[in-house]
């Protein structure tokens, strides 16, 4: 499998889980990757520079792409990632964003029109100037992936009210400290009605009781507190 389409799945995989709610399951699965693999986090880094806008002089990004494909004929992944991704990204379908990249990293004679034009490519978008976001950006193999993310998150939020865009916001910036406080209250609530509950009653909100204590933060475990928060009358 080329790069470029490992590269797309890993982007696709990241901004389905954000909906999926398993996105720190596979942001750890992902950052994992990152420091076992070196040859996968420098083929991160080669092809987010060489999709990123820099405002270069056309004579250093030529430079630059050449370094960069030197450095990336070098890289091969192991048997042992190419088995770990296939299986994480098993039922991801998605375009190689990145062919172009492909087609130029790539060393068959028989594409090399496909080659220079690939090259091409890449110099105009190494010569437009890049948007400041106010952040530094470099050795972030993973500044793509936050990029398409944000994009998604903002269409997904579109389709939302403006409460349940408010709670979903306070979530994502919140969503740690809204959960031990959640979880503090869950746990008195559970314990005045243990108080007051028969001994069928009393064992289920132990056991309850127990899980939640044995919890930890994640967005998955923060909506099933929620929800059980909210069914707790007293």
């Amino acid at each position: 499998m080329k790069f470029g389409n490992i590269k797309s799945l890993v982007e696709t995989k990241l901004v389905k889980s954000f909906s999926d709610e398993s996105l720190s399951k596979d942001l750890k699965f992902f950052n994992t990757m990152l420091k076992e693999e070196k040859s996968f986090k420098e083929l991160m880094f080669i092809y987010d520079n060489l999709s990123s806008n820099k405002g270069l002089n056309k004579e250093s990004a030529g430079y630059l792409i050449d370094e960069l494909k030197n450095s990336a004929n070098k890289l091969k992944l192991s048997e042992k990632f190419n088995k770990q991704f296939k299986k994480w990204t098993e039922g991801v379908v998605c375009e190689n964003n990145y062919e172009h990249i492909d087609d130029f990293l790539s060393n068959d004679l028989t594409k090399l029109e496909k080659s220079v034009n690939a090259k091409i490519k890449i110099v105009e978008t190494l010569i437009k100037k890049p948007v400041d976001s106010g952040t530094n950006k470099h050795n972030l193999p993973i500044s793509s992936l936050v990029k398409i993310a944000n994009s998604n998150v903002n269409k997904f939020l579109d389709n939302l009210t403006e409460s349940e865009k408010k709670q979903v916001i306070d979530i994502i910036k919140n969503g740690e400290s809204k959960f031990l406080s959640l979880k503090e209250n869950t746990i008195k609530k559970i314990d005045s009605l243990i108080e007051s509950a028969d001994e069928k009653l009393k064992t289920n909100l132990i056991e309850t009781k127990e899980k939640i204590e044995s919890s930890e933060y994640s967005k998955e475990e923060l909506t099933k507190l929620i929800k059980l928060n909210n069914g707790l009358i007293l």
